[in-house]
């Protein structure tokens, strides 16, 4: 409702960031069964920048569950701002016994192979999509 808003340099970057890009993959924790706080203050500040993009989530924890109950917590945030937010969420779950503190898979790990899977086709459906949204666009009035 504000379209000459002035912002901090920052949050002006954060919004012409998203405006610019065609997609998004969303990395979240899982905080107390939903998103981190700094997660949604940052969507807070967006109108529609990223309205008719694609939205892939994915979502990790400590646990087996992968942060399900946080991205699901993120759906109705991205479908407000007018994302259209891919079916089926990424989970990445056991973390701690399964990635390395730079992001690389620890040797051996049980689930490695699986999630090593489950990131690429995570990746190439947004890519599908992002694709598909940018090549022929929802029309507009």
């Amino acid at each position: 409702a504000n379209p000459h808003r002035e912002l901090p340099a920052n949050q002006q970057q954060w919004l012409t960031d998203m405006a610019s890009a065609d997609g998004y993959i969303i990395l979240t924790p899982e905080y107390n069964h939903a998103m981190p706080a700094g997660l949604k203050n940052a969507f807070d500040f967006l109108a529609f920048e990223g309205a008719r993009k694609p939205a892939k989530i994915i979502s990790y924890s400590d646990n087996m569950r992968g942060g399900q109950f946080g991205a699901a917590a993120l759906v109705p945030v991205l479908q407000r701002l007018g994302m259209v937010v891919l079916p089926k969420p990424t989970p990445i779950g056991n973390v701690p016994q399964t990635l390395q503190s730079n992001g690389h898979f620890i040797d051996n790990a049980p689930l490695s192979k699986r999630y090593d899977h489950a990131l690429h086709q995570a990746l190439t459906e947004i890519t599908y999509y992002t694709t598909v949204l940018t090549t022929t666009p929802f029309p507009t009035d």
